[in-house]
């Protein structure tokens, strides 16, 4: 796939997607100079050429990973419901994370590349997504379904909705039979929580198909 794409992308792009793909298949272990490098018919000095170090490129994979989820969130259709819009979020949210299992990781620093691990103001990156819900929870304070300052409604909505899909993503809830009703109840409890009443959080969320 990478390879066919050589002509189209310039080297930073190959080296990228061939990261992404490793890390996909394979796992964050998989993300070797060498491996990745063998996988477009380099060497190692490519992406110490392009990159300046693993750590650059794995900076690189983190943004890519970012920019696709943000695209996902800005493609959500907006309904004029926003316990609807958020909920529909925070299902999108789950299934990238579902998807994109190692990616999603990495992303978010639960899993090291190489022994790499993001920290400090790396974590800035994809900020934009935060961004996408912070707005949403704006609004849902601006038109008084949440009692709660829009700064705390997107703490709330994103620590509770990334920190259950980190324990769904580690295997903690195997014996969940039916995840997405267990992920549907948590999210709805944050809505009401936030303010939101209940039998309009229940209404929204049955909108979705």
């Amino acid at each position: 796939m990478v390879t066919s794409l050589i002509k189209q992308h310039d080297r930073r792009q190959i080296l990228t997607l061939a990261a992404v793909e490793l890390l996909e298949e394979d796992g964050p272990n998989a993300m070797t100079a060498r491996k990745i490098t063998t996988k477009i018919g380099g060497t190692s000095i490519l992406i110490y050429r392009e990159f300046g170090s693993m750590t650059n490129l794995v900076s690189s994979v983190v943004d890519y990973g970012f920019l696709q989820l943000l695209q996902i969130l800005q493609q959500t259709p907006n309904t004029n419901n926003i316990l609807l819009n958020i909920w529909n979020v925070t299902c999108n949210v789950r299934e990238f994370a579902l998807v994109h299992r190692h990616l999603y990781a990495v992303m978010f620093a639960a899993e090291s590349i190489g022994g790499y691990q993001r920290s400090g103001e790396e974590l800035e990156q994809g900020i934009e997504t935060l961004k996408f819900l912070h707005n949403l929870c704006s609004e849902a304070v601006k038109e008084k379904v949440f009692t709660q300052t829009t700064h705390h409604a997107t703490q709330f909505i994103w620590a509770t909705m990334h920190g259950r899909l980190m324990l769904e993503l580690a295997g903690y809830l195997s014996k969940d039979k039916e995840p997405m009703k267990s992920y549907k109840d948590i999210i709805t409890t944050s809505l009401i929580g936030l303010g939101a009443q209940a039998d309009l959080v229940n209404q929204a969320i049955s909108l979705k198909a």
